[in-house]
């Protein structure tokens, strides 16, 4: 999705073998195939629209915005503000919030993974908002970062921790947090949840993933 409005359609499998780390925005648009709109919400159904949020794609920005919102409409804050919305990174509470709570259709989250054991959300229809920012020009400000607040230390330990000892970096530098491994890693739970048996067409879950430009949120929303 752009912010010019147009909508293309391409398979998870498609986009997961295209997508390295030269590939651009408008690589997987060429790939893809454009369509009139984005699905339409089935009837009945409250639409839920949840921007999965990720280091250096504006996650500070909308970690904020989503902490005010909750506040406002559901009336629920979140003491450590680090920590965005309540639930932002635990979806055992989130999902239950988004359940109650029917006065917005927003919501943010970051590193969570959809509960297996939760029943079918029969009466809600999800929109998962992923970022795409190139790979090479994410890691460059992942590790710019880490100057900027420790200087040569900040990148010695980072160079440590990921050449050296082959070990994950609890900072933005970390390719777990990359926009395609969260999308890969998210999805999984979620086509599990589609697929299962011995549902009728009410109790069937709907979900839509879209991948927009990190910089172009505002304008897609």
């Amino acid at each position: 999705q752009s912010s010019s409005n147009k909508t293309s359609l391409i398979s998870w499998g498609s986009m997961a073998m295209s997508w390295n780390r030269t590939t651009q925005y408008e690589d997987l648009v060429s790939l893809s195939l454009q369509a009139q709109a984005l699905p339409e919400i089935h009837s009945g159904r409250r639409p839920v629209i949840m921007i999965h949020c990720g280091p250096k794609t504006g996650s500070t920005t909308l970690r904020k915005a989503c902490r005010r919102n909750t506040k406002k409409t559901c009336g629920i804050w979140e003491k450590n503000r680090s920590h965005g919305s309540p639930g932002y990174m635990d979806g055992n509470k989130l999902f239950p919030l988004i359940e109650w709570c029917n006065s917005t259709y927003h919501f943010c989250a970051k590193e969570i993974t959809v509960p297996l054991d939760l029943p079918n959300f029969s009466d809600l229809e999800f929109v998962h908002m992923f970022p795409f920012r190139n790979y090479d020009e994410w890691a460059r400000s992942a590790l710019k970062q880490q100057y900027d607040r420790s200087s040569e230390k900040g990148c010695n330990r980072t160079y440590d921790k990921l050449l050296r000892d082959c070990t994950h970096d609890q900072m933005e530098l970390d390719f777990r947090k990359y926009g395609k491994t969260e999308l890969s890693k998210f999805k999984e739970g979620v086509v599990e949840r589609m697929n299962r048996g011995n549902v009728t067409d009410s109790q069937r879950e709907y979900h839509t993933f879209i991948l927009y430009h990190h910089r172009e949120l505002d304008d897609v929303l």
